[in-house]
């Protein structure tokens, strides 16, 4: 189970912040003003907890913001982003 805390130091390693680069482009780069998490596991080769992670700690850097889902009944990849 995904869980924020455990996968937050891989952030910060050489593989890491290049994963954080490629999500942070994947939802700015766009013509839409939205993206699911699941489009930019679709676009960003590696482990989806990772990339849920880059997202996590770009919406708490307040790089991208997160439209409201319920944590609770809503499942990772279908939370919603936006530049």
């Amino acid at each position: 189970m995904y869980n924020y805390e455990t996968e937050r130091p891989k952030i910060f390693t050489e593989e890491g912040i290049e994963k954080l680069l490629q999500v942070h482009a994947a939802v700015i780069n766009r013509p839409n003003p939205t993206i699911s998490a699941g489009a930019v596991i679709s676009k960003v080769c590696g482990c989806s907890w990772e990339v849920l992670a880059c997202l996590d700690f770009l919406k708490e850097k307040r790089a991208i913001f997160e439209n409201y889902t319920d944590p609770d009944s809503t499942p990772g990849q279908a939370r919603i982003f936006t530049s």
